[in-house]
């Protein structure tokens, strides 16, 4: 049934907004008058048809203008549209366009959205190749020649929107790879590592593939290169290798139902592994421990080995459980992700773990720590760290020595020879 807007309802719409223009399936010439001095968006997506006087009412409008339910309109009308400027014009509900009529929409001086097209002609394709100023949409579209994409491809200043197609060959993908606007491709299902290679160079601020499901490791690996925002909404699964190449990009990243996976492999990719130590008893005996055996030093020198062996197990699980307690109370300060893991290493009984903190960024609660457990030894396995506290203060190390200083060097060369004693158990760690 027709449904007239009037100049009464225009004016009411332009003094308080009210008023939804879509359910409009004709207007009035004084309406579109009044209705092209609205100062942003307008949409009358209801209208089936428009008179000549209220199409070049409407074309003089300075916002985006939204007449998606016009089906049909002579090359004089879209000639007229075309002078339309500030914003998008939308015209989705059009099937089909003479290449005069896409000439002169190609002049549209801003978005312009042709989604009803549901093919295009390689002429027509050169002819909308010279819009330039704003974004292109073509959403209909199911198929392309290589020399329509090509020329689709040389879009300039504005996206270009592509998402009806659902198969590319690698010679069109690379064309549009050249594209330099945001690039919709949500159509496809699937694409050559070849294509993703050339895809992964696209320097426009975006890339969408949501249609692809799956990625192999090698084409991960290269759009993890890609350096802009890039969508991959549609993944389903990927495999471990992929979602680790994946964690690797730079720009942001949509991924959809994958995402929790590849975060987890970019947050382990930024963590630290940490080793923290105190001395075992082939070092130096911990002076709480023997307190709380009554023990001395001396005493304990008396002991034969099978005894000596025996209490300096004891003293070196002590440790142990004095320096889980306060790695434990500490674990959110130091951003402690996952287990700590016992380890001995030379002349040393501590833990290694990994956490989200920089050295630097945790040394005030290592401080902490050494306050209650005297000779403390940090080391930070990734970045070849190393820093020891005692008694609430810096002992030798990364932080508190220049990199020049003849004892740095000596701590360096120690840290070096502990990697290597303990590389498996470290590498277990970094993986």
């Amino acid at each position: 049934m027709s449904k007239q807007l009037t100049l009464e309802i225009a004016q009411k719409f332009l003094q308080d907004g009210t008023g939804d223009l879509d359910t409009f399936t004709s207007i009035d010439d004084a309406a579109a008058q009044a209705l092209a001095k609205h100062e942003g968006n307008l949409s009358l997506d209801g209208l089936t048809s428009l008179s000549d006087a209220a199409l070049q009412a409407l074309a003089q409008h300075k916002g985006s203008l939204y007449l998606n339910g016009l089906t049909s309109l002579s090359d004089a009308a879209l000639q007229a549209l075309a002078q339309h400027k500030g914003g998008t014009l939308s015209l989705n509900g059009l099937t089909s366009l003479s290449d005069a009529a896409l000439q002169a929409l190609a002049q549209h001086k801003g978005g312009l959205s042709l989604d009803g097209l549901t093919s295009l002609s390689d002429a027509a394709a050169q002819a909308l190749a010279q819009h330039k100023r704003g974004g292109l949409s073509l959403k209909g579209l199911t198929s392309l020649s290589d020399a329509a994409v090509q020329a689709l491809a040389q879009h300039k200043r504005g996206g270009l929107s592509l998402k009806g197609l659902t198969s590319l060959s690698d010679a069109a993908v690379q064309a549009l790879a050249q594209h330099e606007g945001n690039l919709w491709l949500d159509g496809l299902t699937s694409l050559s590592d070849a294509a993703v290679q050339a895809l992964a160079q696209h320097k426009g601020r975006y890339l969408s593939l949501d249609g692809l499901t799956s990625l192999s490791e090698a084409a991960a690996q290269a759009l993890a290169q890609h350096k802009q925002r890039l969508s991959l909404n549609g993944l389903t699964s990927l495999s471990d290798a992929a979602a680790k190449a994946l964690a690797q990009h730079e720009g942001d990243l949509f991924l959809g139902k994958v995402e929790s996976k590849v975060a987890r492999f970019s947050m382990e990719e930024q963590l630290i592994t940490y080793g923290v130590f105190g001395s075992n008893f082939t070092n130096i005996w911990d002076d709480n421990f023997l307190e709380s055996k009554e023990l001395t030093e001396e005493k304990i020198d008396e002991f034969d080995d099978e005894q000596r062996d025996e209490i300096g197990k004891e003293n070196d699980q002590f440790v142990l459980n004095v320096l889980s307690d306060l790695i434990e109370s500490n674990r959110s300060e130091i951003g402690i992700i996952g287990d700590i893991v016992n380890v001995r290493i030379e002349s040393f009984v501590g833990y290694i773990f990994k956490a989200q903190k920089t050295l630097e960024e945790s040394d005030e609660y290592f401080i902490k720590m050494s306050e209650s457990y005297n000779d403390l030894k940090v080391f930070d396995f990734t970045n070849n760290l190393y820093q020891g506290y005692d008694c609430g203060d810096y002992d030798t190390g990364s932080l508190s020595h220049d990199k020049d200083e003849d004892y740095y060097n000596y701590v360096q060369s120690t840290l070096n020879e502990l990697l290597e004693l303990n590389q498996e158990k470290v590498n277990a760690m970094l993986k």
